[in-house]
């Protein structure tokens, strides 16, 4: 039975046991137990079992969605839209690791595009640096997740990555494989500070845990694609370079193959010119014009290059001006310097460290190109000049045979006019002709 009395709720057992004498009801016993902390504790033992079973279900739907694609944007998006409806935040985004650098990479997000572009383009363009960053640094130490209530005031925080956001509360959850974490998730709120509970945080990393596996093997399926294209793209640009012996032709087409390819906005070749030892340009594709200045600094950065032998690779640096990312390659064949090879990429974007493998296996292969198109080309003028030679040598045993049959002719000419006009006639006329 459940009374409510000041707004106070109880539950009662109440038991009635009638009294019987001769076969009548005489009277009742009542018993009355206070049932309300049994009642309470059954009402509660169900809520957590209701909870769990949500939790469960939830967890169940995250991994039954990411487990549903290889593709790591489309893992990565379902598993941000699964933890932030898990949560009960708007907006979640996850940070893969890129172990080269050292920095967390945004890659996606769930209602990044409905907070407004300016938002969306802050996100993606913003790498996390753990060395700057004290609370993105104690998610990979601890590998557990981070609360942060107040963002603007926590002293952990990267104030001008907040302030760029937009941040409230942040929630950071890692995905931990193996003991290396490979990603980060951020749930975050923009409107106003949120209170995560320890039943979200828990079903949080429940579910990073459980999807962990997923995302790494996502992600290494991706790595796996990229260095199949990069093989597929090396052996292409190869094939391009190998089609034609016209120096000029080989490298028109391999540079307009290698800038489709790789996705630069344009590439060069600058070529040491054999006699004089000059470094001249060459060909730039797509064709456009230098400034003198400019193109000035190119050749004194092509020439160390080439002097030490080694790639130099320019990062973006808006500060500096550098607003593309630039490779410069040393082209060499048998050991010897041929020139350089200038790969710039698309503004804002990097390289990395697979892309500046493969420009330097393509730089290598340019250079075997390269090499054997300058010796056709030194074989063609070596044939030209042979012919030359035989022709020359011809012509003049050709005169020479000439000379001595008019000479022949012209001593025995008078005696022949003498005896015979008509015959001296003719002799005269052969003469003539020779001459």
């Amino acid at each position: 039975m459940r009374l409510e009395s000041g707004g106070i709720v109880s539950y009662w057992d109440v038991v009635f046991t009638p009294l019987i004498e001769d076969g009548e009801v005489v009277g009742f016993v009542d018993v009355t137990t206070d049932a309300t902390e049994r009642v309470l504790a059954y009402q509660e033992l169900e809520e957590r079992v209701e909870a769990r079973t949500r939790e469960l279900s939830t967890l169940l739907e995250v991994v039954r969605a990411a487990s549903g694609s290889l593709e790591l944007d489309e893992v990565l998006r379902r598993v941000a839209q699964g933890l932030a409806s898990a949560v009960g935040v708007r907006h979640c985004g996850i940070y893969v690791m890129d172990d080269e650098r050292g920095l967390l990479v945004p890659a996606q997000g769930a209602d990044s595009d409905s907070l407004g572009p300016e938002f969306a383009a802050a996100f993606r363009g913003g790498a996390l640096d753990p060395a700057r960053d004290p609370f993105t640094r104690e998610v990979i130490e601890t590998r557990r997740p981070v609360v942060c209530h107040n963002a603007e005031a926590d002293p952990r925080t990267d104030k001008e990555v907040v302030r760029l956001l937009g941040l409230k509360s942040i929630l950071a959850v890692p995905f931990v494989v193996k003991g290396r974490v490979v990603a980060v998730a951020m749930l975050a709120t923009f409107d106003a500070p949120y209170d995560f509970t320890e039943k979200q945080i828990e079903l949080a990393q429940g579910i990073a845990n459980t999807v962990a596996l997923t995302v790494e093997n996502a992600r290494l399926y991706r790595a796996e694609q990229e260095r199949r294209r990069e093989l597929q793209t090396l052996l292409d640009v190869v094939a391009t370079a190998s089609s034609s012996l016209n120096l000029d032709e080989m490298l028109a087409k391999t540079l307009d193959r290698l800038v489709a390819l790789v996705g630069a906005s344009r590439a060069g070749v600058m070529l040491l010119d054999p006699a004089s030892g000059e470094l001249e340009p060459r060909m730039l594709r797509p064709e456009q014009p230098i400034a003198p200045e400019d193109l000035a600094e190119i050749i004194a950065a092509s020439r160390a290059v080439i002097a030490g032998g080694e790639p130099l690779y320019v990062p973006v640096n808006p500060e500096k001006g550098f607003l593309e990312p630039g490779a410069l390659l040393p082209l060499r064949a048998r050991g010897q310097a041929l020139g350089m090879l200038a790969i710039i990429g698309p503004e804002g974007e990097t390289f990395s460290r697979g892309q500046l493998a493969l420009f330097e296996s393509i730089a290598d292969q340019l250079g075997v190109a390269v090499e054997n198109a300058r010796l056709y080309e030194q074989a063609e003028q070596a044939a030209a000049a042979a012919e030359r030679s035989r022709l020359a040598r011809d012509l003049h045993d050709a005169v020479t045979q000439t000379l001595f049959s008019a000479g022949l002719i012209a001593e025995v000419l008078p005696r022949i006019w003498e005896q015979d006009p008509v015959e001296g006639q003719r002799r005269l006329e052969e003469l003539r002709q020779l001459t």
